[in-house]
């Protein structure tokens, strides 16, 4: 997108909003010297683009992370994201040699978040019965499962536990399908 000649203000409050959607750092220099970052308002003498700049970032619930002013006079040069923790710190290094500008220097949180909703599960639609009925059917379950109930159990969970591990493939699910069942 182009923010060179008419209309470049709206062109950057549209993009700005579609960005808001998605994860995004954009830094630049914005000549909006009358916005309060710290109040979030504008102050008294900011013109109707300035203003609506504003609106357009508090609309998209992006953050502004530069606390400092960046030139002499006011805070021009902005770190803008569509997450608050996406930046630790903003550090003011000092002006450069042939600008009034300060150069910044940040830290960014970068890092894949494991899916909560990934799970893994046994697909029984595609385990191999007849392996299981033939290691049942070599069981001699009427020898094996003498004794007390408690015994019988663990003999007969773990029996069970085996030919699963051993028969019934795991398939990875994620998204809305992670809390369903296969069948």
């Amino acid at each position: 997108m182009q923010f060179f000649g008419k209309d470049n203000h709206s062109k950057l409050r549209d993009m700005t909003l579609e960005l808001s959607s998605k994860n995004f750092i954009l830094m630049k220099y914005f000549n909006y010297g009358h916005i309060d970052w710290s109040m979030g308002a504008c102050e008294s003498g900011a013109t109707e683009e300035c203003t609506l700049f504003l609106e357009c970032l508090q609309e998209g619930f992006i953050t502004q992370h530069v606390t400092n002013r960046t030139t002499e006079r006011s805070l021009l040069d902005v770190v803008l994201t569509n997450e608050p923790e996406m930046i630790n710190e903003v550090e003011n290094l000092g002006k450069f040699a042939t600008s009034d500008h300060s150069l910044l220097f940040w830290k960014i949180n970068v890092g894949k978040e494991e899916d909560s909703t990934k799970v893994t599960r046994f697909d029984y639609n595609k385990m191999d019965l007849n392996g299981i009925m033939e290691e049942l059917r070599r069981c001699n379950c009427d020898v094996e499962m003498k004794g007390n109930i408690n015994e019988s159990w663990a003999l007969f969970k773990g029996r069970f536990l085996d030919l699963q591990q051993k028969y019934v493939p795991k398939a990875r699910v994620q998204g809305e399908n992670a809390g369903k069942k296969f069948g």
